[in-house]
């Protein structure tokens, strides 16, 4: 994952990232999307894209392997001040077939305002 440091700032704000892939074999689609606050790093739409690509090959295995190693990967290389990511499978039917939701924080970090405005999808058929 490529990271880009950021300059220090004391008003947090909120990143938002979303990548859909298709599945041609088994016709299936997956939403990808973090939400996180930067601390020190912050990525890239295009490095993201890139990243979910890398661990694609977890989502034909199981959907949680490669939630957890996206959620690893993002704390351990990103270290924001907090994160989520959702997960979702939609099927050539246009029917969700599985969807996952992580959430993590560094300690005693927490702002309420600015996680109230987190939006569900950039995508209302989703």
């Amino acid at each position: 994952m490529n990271v880009d440091p950021i300059k220090e700032s004391h008003i947090p704000y909120l990143n938002c990232l979303e990548y859909f892939l298709s599945h041609q074999n088994q016709q299936l689609t997956t939403r990808t999307c973090l939400h996180f606050v930067p601390h020190t790093f912050s990525l890239s739409t295009q490095n993201f894209q890139h990243y979910v690509d890398f661990l694609s090959p977890l989502l034909s295995d199981n959907c949680n392997n490669f939630l957890l190693a996206l959620l690893d990967d993002c704390n351990d290389i990103l270290v924001p001040k907090w994160l989520q990511i959702t997960v979702q499978l939609k099927n050539q039917h246009g029917h969700i077939t599985e969807s996952l939701l992580i959430e993590d924080r560094q300690p005693r970090w927490n702002h309420p305002s600015l996680l109230s405005r987190i939006p569900l999808s950039r995508h209302p058929d989703w």
